[in-house]
């Protein structure tokens, strides 16, 4: 099951561990020494698979001719191997397996290369067992010379490669093979593909060998019995057909390697030398004897198709996939497609799909590192099949790593712009591989553009379950647009008929006027909404610029309700995106109480409460006041229209003295005014701070504003209600977000304004009757002239501590019995609350209540406990209060769980109904 959810990771395995050295500024050399980090990044990324290139014992002979040939750093090349050993050199098999795993762990499972067609040509094979060879007692060509260094590290024998490879003058088709001590020569075959010049480093195993072909197959399932995803490379040259092209071509045909016609041999004496395909013998021994490998041939040649459906390969290179999108053979690609679909779908989702592969120039060089490049990268990893990425691929780098590369040659640093974007566009779809996989739900669409179909976009739809997805890309300079709807390509059913969806058929939905579907554009992050009644009739209109890639997700269908809202939705915003459509539906039916709501907190009503704290002017404007007025009356009215009043249940109501309101609401600024003149004068500390963060920034001051418009909400609520009634409404009414898009408009981190506005519903949460109006539970009644209360540490502890917002806020998590508390959460949110509390206390015992919270911080070690003791109170360890759907804390669990020492004048804190 975990098959069809694979992405793979290709990694030369010598260059990553140079390049990792590099990047760590130590020496890692062997797989064990791999940084967890680096595990860790590949899994955080949606990587599952990691293909290690390079991993077994590699021919000496073959690093000893690569540096004669002048690269003295050169290795061995990870295709010519000495055996099936782990690489002393990486580590060997202790290694290997401390790294396996550590990749399991992540979800990670690691991939090898196994090379049947060929070994080394100082293989432990050719010491040992030369017979399993293709060969020859005699050189085909007289001209070869066999003079030059003896490349065996066996005193026995002589491997000796053709004079002219080293003044690459000719490039023979055998090497020299001289047991001294039987004296017999042979001339054993480089291995070769017949497209170019033999592989001079290799030797070919005779596959018309029984006793080689069985040999082989056993090294198979041992290497399968060790590593999860095993790719078999040059797979292709091991069809029967190939073999035969090859090796034993048919008499009066010729060969494609030189000397090979004169051993030709009939169809009929080669079948009966190789009755059966190898690879599905290998297929079928590997189910038996190594089942939980996945087994990933490497074929070209058209042979694709007949891996997969004939030979039972479970994965095959497709390799049209880089060359037709590369060179815009759109058309050839979708017709690949459709051939594919309408044979049988099934074959689809065993493609291996990549971008470049060690064979290949890389990613980067092909395709850029543009739209083309990333609109080519979502095609692979949402289309049916295992997407594959290079090594260097994400991070953008050009260099093409030779099999014999022990490290980069190329000066490259990451492309910190490309990795970004694979991170926003690229990997979220790799997380969600398990809806792109399949491909019994996949459906190819035409584009409709001026009465014909536009070759260049692909667009497709695919599900998982009741999971659906639309992938759309214009692999195409140009601009285009038009309509899909009707399925490309009829598709065969089990019983033997024929079935070709539309859009909405293939996306399961409803034929009906009443129903609408929402699709996420990921890329964009927006939502749009369409009929589902128009998609069966018209299909979907799409618009794409040149490269442009569009990707929907989290497909669902709403049915409409009595009063029509998704319909009336649908038409008002007319095709364009939104970022949130239950948002959208908010700001459309409360559109007569946000728009007052956002124009009391428009720029120049926070510039105008900014001018009353700094002292500039001495009350707010008349602007300022209307708006305030508007918004009062509006909302009282408004509380009077809605269905469900959330105090009164189904009982409609909402009054207020409004003129009182905003006289109320206006000395509260004129409050915060004096407060921040006290500030003024002094020189250091909480209040310098606080006149320091008022004039340079706005945020302040419009988080201050903000404050009292939120407590105008409980003028709302109730002319005796408290603060957390006020807070129902605002958030009932979702002011909460309409004050946080305000925010984000004036230029306002979104974060930083999130966590003011949870703590401003914190604090007026905690607003409770005290003698003189509202007061916050944490301070202390005062009899002082002015009315204003005190702050004491017992109580404003007592109510953090069991706070469950307020914990939030703080960042308070328990590891190993432990309550902690994040350092700049801290202090963000205690600065903000002491700021909010100035409404309500005076500025000096602000001011050394701030002193000492800073103390108590540094003693603390960012512990509760250890905080609550430098405060020199007493408190339970954990709060167990539960909070009810309003947010409020049950008055029963307030104080139970809490001791405090209290001065002899010093109140309880009330306890709310």
């Amino acid at each position: 099951d975990w098959m069809p959810r694979t992405v793979l990771m290709a990694k030369s395995t010598l260059v990553w561990l140079w390049q990792l050295s590099k990047k760590y500024e130590r020496q890692i050399t062997t797989l064990d020494a791999i940084p967890d980090e680096e595990l860790d990044e590949l899994a955080r990324r949606g990587f599952t698979g990691l293909w290690l290139i390079g991993l077994w014992e590699r021919s000496a002979a073959s690093r000893t001719i690569k540096q004669w040939k002048g690269n003295p750093e050169a290795a061995a090349s990870a295709y010519s191997l000495h055996d099936y050993d782990i690489a002393a050199e990486l580590g060997g098999w202790d290694a290997l397996c401390g790294l396996r795993e550590r990749c399991m762990r992540r979800g990670i499972r690691l991939g090898s290369d196994m090379v049947p067609n060929h070994t080394g040509i100082d293989s432990r094979w050719i010491m040992e067992n030369p017979d399993r060879f293709l060969q020859l007692d005699y050189p085909p060509y007289p001209q070869y010379r066999y003079d030059s260094g003896n490349l065996s590290t066996n005193p026995d024998i002589v491997v000796q490669i053709e004079d002219h490879y080293y003044d690459n003058s000719d490039c023979a088709v055998v090497f020299h093979h001289y047991d001294r001590r039987s004296g017999r020569h042979r001339y054993i075959y480089h291995g070769n593909d017949g497209t170019s010049m033999p592989w001079n480093d290799t030797a070919q195993i005779d596959f018309l060998n029984p006793e080689a072909r069985e040999a082989v197959i056993r090294t198979i399932i041992g290497v399968c019995r060790q590593f999860s995803i095993v790719r078999f490379d040059a797979a292709m040259t091991l069809a029967k057909r190939h073999i035969q092209r090859l090796w034993y071509p048919e008499p009066g045909h010729g060969g494609d390697i030189a000397s090979r016609a004169e051993h030709a041999i009939s169809t009929e004496e080669f079948n009966r030398r190789i009755p059966h395909e190898f690879w599905r013998e290998v297929v079928d021994r590997c189910a038996q004897e190594a089942p939980n490998t996945l087994l990933l041939a490497e074929a070209f040649w058209m042979m694709e198709g007949y891996f997969v459906r004939t030979l039972g390969m479970h994965r095959v290179y497709n390799s049209a996939f880089m060359n037709m999108l590369k060179k815009e053979e759109n058309q050839k690609y979708r017709d690949t497609i459709k051939n594919t679909l309408a044979f049988d779908p099934e074959i689809l989702k065993r493609f291996v799909n990549f971008m470049n592969n060690p064979d290949e120039d890389t990613a980067a060089a092909q395709f850029g590192k543009g739209d083309k490049y990333f609109g080519i990268c979502i095609l692979m990893v949402t289309m049916p099949g295992l997407p594959m990425f290079g090594h260097g691929q994400i991070e953008g780098f050009e260099e093409k790593y030779g099999m014999e590369y022990r490290r980069a040659y190329y000066e490259e640093s990451p492309d910190t712009a490309l990795i970004e974007r694979h991170e926003r566009e690229v990997f979220p779809l790799m997380k969600r591989r398990t809806l792109f996989s399949g491909s019994s739900d996949f459906r190819l669409f035409d584009l409709w553009t001026d009465g014909a179909v536009n070759e260049n976009v692909f667009a497709y739809s695919n599900r998982s379950g009741m999971d659906r997805t639309l992938v759309l890309y214009n692999n195409s300079y140009y601009n285009t647009s038009g309509w899909i709807n009707a399925g490309s390509v009829a598709i065969p059913q089990k019983d033997g008929s024929f079935r070709q969806d539309n859009l909405a058929q293939a996306m399961l939905l409803h034929n009906d006027p009443h129903y609408f579907v929402i699709l996420h554009e990921t890329l964009r992050g927006l939502y749009f909404i369409r009929s589902s009644k128009e998609l069966f009739e018209r299909g979907l209109f799409v618009m794409l610029n040149g490269y442009e890639a569009q990707v929907y997700l989290d497909i669902y269908e709403v049915e409409d309700c009595d009063f029509s809202t998704w319909a009336r939705l649908h038409s008002e915003s007319n095709g364009a995106g939104m970022k949130n459509p239950q948002e959208a539906l908010e700001d459309m039916l409360l559109d007569d109480i946000f728009r007052p709501f956002c124009a009391l907190l428009a720029p120049e009503r926070i510039e105008d409460a900014r001018k009353v704290f700094l002292g500039e002017t001495e009350s707010p404007n008349e602007d300022t006041l209307r708006a305030v007025e508007a918004f009062l009356t509006t909302a009282v009215e408004f509380r009077k229209e809605v269905v469900y009043d959330p105090f009164a249940g189904d009982k409609k109501g909402g009054t207020a003295d409004v003129k009182a309101a905003v006289s109320g609401w206006s000395k509260t600024l004129l409050a915060y005014a004096k407060s921040f003149k006290d500030a003024a004068a002094e020189k250091a500390g909480f209040a310098a701070q606080l006149r320091n963060s008022l004039v340079n920034e706005l945020r302040i001051d419009a988080f201050i504003y903000g404050y009292t418009v939120l407590e105008l909400c409980r003028v709302v609520a109730g002319a005796k209600a408290a603060g957390s009634e006020a807070v129902v409404l605002f958030e009932y009414w979702h002011f909460d977000r309409k004050m946080r898009e305000c925010f984000e408009a004036l230029g306002i981190d979104g974060g930083a304004a999130y966590r003011f506005i949870e703590t401003a519903k914190a604090f007026m949460r905690r607003l409770v009757p005290g003698k003189s109006g509202l007061k916050a539970e944490w301070l202390k009644e005062s009899a002082s002239a002015d009315g204003k209360a005190s702050l004491t540490a017992a109580s404003v502890i007592q109510t953090i501590h069991d706070s469950e917002d307020f914990r939030r806020l703080l960042g308070v998590n328990e590891w190993e019995g432990v309550d902690w508390f994040n350092k700049e959460a801290f202090e963000e949110v205690s600065f903000y609350a002491l700021v909010i509390s100035l409404a309500y206390t005076s500025v000096d015992s602000a001011a050394v209540f701030a002193r000492e919270l800073n103390s108590a911080e540094a003693k603390s070690g960012y512990q509760m406990k250890s905080f609550i003791k430098s405060l020199g109170t007493k408190t339970s360890s954990k709060s167990s209060t539960k909070k009810s759907a309003s947010g409020e804390e049950p008055a029963s669990a307030k104080t139970t769980k809490t001791t405090t020492k209290k001065s002899s004048t010093e109140k309880p804190a009330a306890k709310k109904s």
